[in-house]
């Protein structure tokens, strides 16, 4: 009888179990139902990761969440590589993309600064400590390149599109500098009192070179750096680096 008894009371728990289960799924279909009539499924998904996200991919800009950029690997060419990119030129108050043949001469960087300081741009060296040509508290970044305008019009180019990138934690870019210290043709063109822009005539060739100061806080934040010839890109898909002989872990042959 008592056995009879247990059997009795472990069918009924088990019966119980199974319909608290099926109210259970039954109440969360019904909510993500409600969810996706109201903000879509999209909401819905995002509802469902929420939990899983790492808040460290994204910054929160007015209630938003905006993804951090990641380093795309596959947009390492090798320094021999020339390349072409997209540039915004304005003709006339209207846009447009073209492309202009950039070639790599050297990149690196040094702690000494090559030319005289009063060549640099100041806010660029503002940061910057020295104990005569040498900084102390970080790297100045070169970089050596030519310019080819194979369009059949001139182009203005600014030299402060050209710079270094980056590598953080799980895998997010991180702007090492935001203001350029040097360009070889910096304050000899008078464009809208732009020092940094250069015209560049259909067939012409120019060779830049452009410096960087990176402070040593900056550099020790990052796990990898590229020299990035596309700071001003209209999208993520138009990104090229370069590698950094002895400093990038990827594409130098390190």
């Amino acid at each position: 009888m008592k056995k009879l008894r247990k059997q009795i009371l472990c069918w009924g728990f088990i019966i119980i179990l199974v319909g608290n289960c099926f109210a259970c799924s039954t109440v969360k279909e019904e909510a993500r139902s409600r969810t996706n009539s109201l903000y879509g499924s999209e909401a819905s998904e995002t509802a469902m990761t929420e939990e899983t996200e790492n808040p460290d991919d994204y910054y929160i800009v007015q209630g938003h969440k905006i993804p951090k950029s990641k380093m795309d690997y596959s947009a390492i060419k090798q320094l021999q590589e020339s390349c072409y990119f997209d540039w915004i030129q304005e003709n006339d108050g209207t846009f447009r993309q073209i492309k202009l043949k950039l070639s790599v001469k050297k990149v690196y960087l040094t702690n000494e600064i090559e030319e005289n300081k009063d060549e640099w741009n100041e806010i660029g060296l503002e940061d910057a400590q020295f104990n005569g040509n040498t900084c102390t508290n970080g790297k100045i970044a070169y970089a050596d390149f030519q310019l080819e305008n194979e369009e059949n019009e001139t182009v203005d180019f600014c030299a402060s599109s050209i710079g270094f990138i980056g590598v953080g934690e799980r895998n997010h870019l991180v702007v090492l500098v935001s203001d350029i210290g040097y360009f070889n043709y910096m304050g000899t063109i008078d464009n809208d009192h732009n020092a940094f822009l250069l015209k560049i005539e259909p067939g012409e060739k120019k060779d830049i070179r452009v410096g960087y100061f990176i402070s040593e806080d900056v550099l020790n934040s990052c796990e990898d750096i590229y020299f990035d010839a596309t700071n001003d890109s209209t999208s993520e898909d138009g990104r090229i680096y370069y590698p950094i002989p002895g400093v990038s872990k990827e594409g130098a042959g390190n």
